[in-house]
């Protein structure tokens, strides 16, 4: 085996991990900011910022398919929408945080309620109405 066929299972191992990598070292570092206490809005944008610029310039420098590394003259459909999904989230993100969120069901209970994150839960559709009426005041 030469240096170059190495070399090249190297470059190839690179190119088809670097995303599946790239996200899950993103989901893992997000976790362990949010279960250190970091509020999640801070602790999103930065990490996907970081796993986009590095799936970029990677896909430059070390293609996934060469072939697929040309231009097509999209690189400002592309930015606008990547700032598009990072301004609209930023901006919506208070605006859901504030929601009530009820989750419902026969199986829901105070320890579901509690795992998913939900204010409030109902087991059957009466006490969702009248939690409904509590919370909106009607």
């Amino acid at each position: 085996m030469t240096v170059a066929t190495i070399l090249s299972g190297v470059r190839t191992a690179i190119a088809v991990t670097l995303v599946p990598a790239s996200i899950v070292g993103g989901v893992c570092a997000a976790l362990w900011a949010m279960n250190s206490g970091i509020d999640p809005v801070m602790v999103i944008f930065p990490i996907s910022l970081a796993s986009l610029v590095l799936v970029i310039v990677m896909e430059r420098i070390l293609p996934y398919r060469r072939e697929w590394n040309h231009s097509h003259g999209d690189l400002r459909t592309d930015a606008l929408y990547y700032l598009t999904q990072f301004v609209v989230g930023g901006l919506l993100a208070p605006v859901l945080g504030a929601l009530t969120i009820i989750i419902g069901g026969a199986p829901c209970n105070e320890e579901v309620r509690q795992n998913v994150g939900a204010d409030h839960f109902a087991n059957d559709a009466s006490k969702g109405v009248r939690i409904c009426d509590e919370v909106y005041g009607e």
